[in-house]
């Protein structure tokens, strides 16, 4: 992607904008916030549903594996080939996904899905 400046046209008015190296920063910037969401979050989601994940409600699960995935560099971290897939929306997870990217790839989510997420949380942790 280039931007042209409405000037007259010299070299020294283009600008060529890396949209890879934007999306790794904009990854980079989400990731670090819902980890540090999620992780303050934490307590609240042990003292209500225990420590056993396969036993959180499927978003608490989801999260958890999105957290993971961001803490481990942006891609989401599977290793169990074992493990159960688990779901939020139109999302699923489980060990095929392992090494995907958590946003930006073919089937990864957005920025915008992050934000709902912790909007879903937020409500999971509200309910009576």
């Amino acid at each position: 992607m280039e931007y042209k400046t409405g000037a007259a046209p010299r070299e020294s008015m283009k600008f060529r904008v890396d949209t890879d190296r934007r999306r790794e920063l904009v990854s980079r910037i989400i990731g670090s916030s819902f980890t540090s969401y999620f992780e303050s979050e934490r307590t609240r989601i042990r003292q209500r549903y225990g420590s056993d994940a396969s036993k959180w409600p499927d978003v608490l699960n989801y999260a958890r594996h999105v957290r993971n995935g961001f803490a481990h560099g942006g891609s989401f971290d599977i290793r169990n080939p074992n493990a159960p897939r688990v779901a939020w929306g139109i999302w699923t997870l489980g060990p095929q996904e392992n090494g995907d990217p958590v946003l930006f790839g073919g089937k990864s989510m957005l920025p915008a899905d992050i934000i709902w997420l912790m909007k879903d949380i937020d409500s999971s942790l509200s309910q009576p």
